[in-house]
């Protein structure tokens, strides 16, 4: 009997550990993929070489899959020191079943950087989105950056417009 509790325990701790590493919060994010906070237009350029030059501080990146999505993926840089300080993926497809759709990049980015710290989603009834507000909202905070998984709904087009967005937070200075 005794034996058996030993075991037991031994199972306990060894599923402890294995769930609290699954989700393990993620300490810093300093870009996305291979770009990094701080790079010009030209070391972006060396990592996507297909990337368009457009005016306002912005390369765009087309064609960029993501699990069978397509993303356009959007390098922002800041005005006074052109330096890369936001990046957006916005999937490019017809995506009909939004709310699937941003369940499934919100698990990705849940298993990639642990647990958020803000969710916003519209009600459901029996399976559809309430009249009103049917955008989805997923919020990540580090150090260094924020993270924000976006799903739209456009009354106009309608369509869902799934985004990722990447943001470098700004040290303010102090007057």
């Amino acid at each position: 009997m005794r034996n058996k509790i030993y075991i037991f325990i031994i199972i306990l701790s060894i599923l402890h550990i294995f769930n609290s590493n699954l989700y393990s919060q993620v300490k810093d994010v300093k870009g996305w993929g291979n770009c990094l906070w701080g790079m010009n237009k030209m070391e972006v350029l060396v990592l996507y070489p297909n990337s368009i030059v457009e005016k306002n501080n912005t390369l765009v990146k087309k064609g960029y899959d993501i699990d069978s999505y397509n993303f356009e993926v959007t390098f922002l840089f800041d005005s006074l020191q052109f330096k890369l300080n936001k990046i957006m993926l916005v999937e490019q497809g017809i995506i009909s079943k939004g709310s699937s759709s941003y369940k499934l990049f919100r698990k990705k980015l849940i298993e990639k950087y642990g647990s958020p710290v803000l969710t916003e989603e519209p009600e459901f009834r029996t399976g559809k989105e309430v009249l009103g507000d049917n955008n989805f909202t997923t919020l990540w905070t580090f150090a260094s950056s924020s993270l924000e998984l976006q799903l739209v709904y456009s009354y106009s087009s309608q369509r869902y417009t799934l985004a990722i967005i990447y943001n470098e937070k700004r040290v303010s200075e102090k007057l």
